[in-house]
């Protein structure tokens, strides 16, 4: 998509896609323009997989500051997300389910973190980026609307 329309037409492309093509479930930025633009530059063919695993590790990263956890509860969060085959095996391989976790990940931030209690305009902004990151995600993401009722 880089190569045929520029990195600018690329992103308005991608934001045109996200919102007008009904069969279109990944045609976003996270997909087309991050890991294009990755192999685009430094060609390697494990760039999906790295993404996916750093998707990964930041929703278990907010999970566990959205829930302000200690030193010996984050062994307990990594127990519980070890234990499970699926989320192990889609952690590298996954993909798309991994990245449609992120926007989840930061409204539980946003929900459950005291400092977006006290800067609430920081956690509108959040929000909206959170909903934006949906649109540009498997169409698991746009769930989004649940956490915050």
């Amino acid at each position: 998509m880089i190569d045929g329309l520029g990195l600018w037409g690329a992103i308005k492309q991608s934001f045109y896609l996200t919102r007008h093509c009904a069969y279109c479930g990944n045609d976003g930025l996270i997909t087309h323009i991050l890991q294009g633009g990755l192999a685009y530059l430094f060609p390697w063919e494990f760039w999906p997989h790295l993404i996916s695993f750093i998707f990964f590790i930041l929703v278990f990263w907010f999970a566990g500051i959205s829930f302000e956890l200690k030193d010996r509860q984050w062994s307990i969060l990594a127990l519980a997300l070890g234990s499970s085959a699926t989320l192990l095996s889609f952690s590298v391989t996954g993909g798309e389910y991994i990245k449609s976790l992120l926007p989840h990940a930061l409204a539980l931030l946003i929900i459950f973190h005291p400092f977006f209690r006290k800067h609430w305009w920081a956690g509108i902004l959040l929000g909206l980026f959170a909903i934006e990151l949906s649109w540009h995600s498997y169409p698991l993401a746009k769930t989004i609307f649940i956490p915050f009722l």
